[in-house]
């Protein structure tokens, strides 16, 4: 297959305004991604694309396993509403203490 270019579970991306810190849920306009290392703006960054993560929720959250999960960008939080938020995949489980394990796809 000649047009195929890479898998994606991970991309190589530039850190925005701000930097990158590992393991902390960023957005790049619409790209949801969790950082594996902490880079400052500008620099060079791996960012994991898929996967399972236990992110913050969003304390009104309606946490139902398979619901859509959607990353609110103000509030940078996982919640179940849709409105103005950008959708990141599934609820998987409550994890506690403010966290919620995600299926981020």
């Amino acid at each position: 297959m000649k047009n195929y270019l890479a898998d994606h579970d991970t991309l190589n991306l530039i850190a925005p305004s701000g930097g990158v810190e590992s393991g902390v849920p960023v957005c790049i306009e619409d790209l949801f991604v969790i950082p594996k290392q902490t880079a400052p703006a500008g620099q060079s960054f791996v960012g994991m694309r898929y996967g399972i993560f236990a992110l913050p929720v969003e304390g009104s959250a309606s946490v139902v396993t398979g619901k859509k999960a959607y990353w609110s960008k103000s509030k940078k939080a996982v919640t179940s509403a849709a409105e103005n938020n950008l959708d990141i995949g599934h609820f998987y489980q409550s994890s506690g203490d403010g966290l919620v394990e995600v299926i981020v796809s």
